[in-house]
């Protein structure tokens, strides 16, 4: 991996952060192929260190990066696998609401990705899944406005959902 990278750097010797912060900036500069061998890294450095939640961000930004590329179906994939994470993470611990914003999260990349492959029956459970989850947020926190623009934002991607099932 590191040989694709052209670095020669070791991945051992970093964690899942300096991974992503390379894979954000060869982003950037468009270097995909690059970029995706980076996080990949910082999801394997996540994973030998047992820090679940980082690789829920490999599979993140892997399928936001597949969805640049035009390749729904792998973004579908690679955002099932976070959003299993997400599931997991969440459900430990539910009253931790960094946690339930990521499942949200998790939830809205999984529908749009969706969105994204024509399958909009699909995409609809987990838009609404997200909602749910941020009237909660929302309603716990009135005065957290980064919750309340999250709650905004959940009925901004249903009404997308609808304008592309043609459904005014």
């Amino acid at each position: 991996m590191t040989a694709m990278l052209g670095t020669g750097l070791n991945p051992d010797e970093l964690d899942a952060r300096h991974w992503f912060e390379l894979g954000d900036k060869l982003r950037d500069e468009w270097l995909l192929d690059k970029a995706i061998a980076a996080y990949r890294a910082g999801g394997l450095s996540a994973q030998r260190s047992g820090r679940d939640a980082c690789l829920g961000i490999s599979y993140d930004k892997i399928g936001d990066i597949l969805i640049d590329r035009f390749d729904p179906r792998g973004a579908v994939r690679v955002f099932k696998a976070s959003l299993a994470i997400a599931e997991r993470l969440a459900g430990a611990e539910p009253e931790n609401m960094e946690l339930q914003r990521d499942l949200a999260i998790s939830h809205v990349k999984l529908g749009k990705a969706l969105i994204e492959l024509g399958s909009l029956p699909a995409a609809r459970a987990p838009l609404e899944i997200s909602l749910e989850i941020t009237k909660r947020l929302a309603a716990s926190a009135p005065g957290n406005m980064e919750l309340q623009l999250d709650l905004l934002v959940s009925y901004d991607d249903l009404g997308d959902l609808e304008l592309a099932r043609h459904n005014l």
